[in-house]
């Protein structure tokens, strides 16, 4: 079990594609098969530039310079629902 998290659906088919020829073709040499289930549940968070730019100015505007060191990041991805 785990988490697949990308910064958009066209890396996320292509990752999902390669984890599962990874898992078949390596149960395959070992004479075995494998079933793999994947639930996709959230989309990627993708913000828009002309609202991330708006919340950015008020932001710096009510509280100071915004950090942006480490971004994109992988959280929060039931957000994108909201978006």
């Amino acid at each position: 079990m785990g988490t697949i998290r990308t910064f958009n659906l066209r890396t996320l088919e292509e990752v999902k594609a390669s984890m599962i020829h990874i898992a078949t073709t390596t149960a395959e040499a070992f004479g075995c098969k494998v079933e793999f289930e994947i639930n996709d549940k959230y989309p990627p968070t993708v913000n828009h530039k002309t609202e991330t730019e708006h919340v950015v100015r008020l932001a710096e505007k009510y509280f100071g310079s915004v950090k942006t060191e480490g971004l994109p990041m992988t959280a929060a991805e039931d957000f994108s629902y909201y978006l």
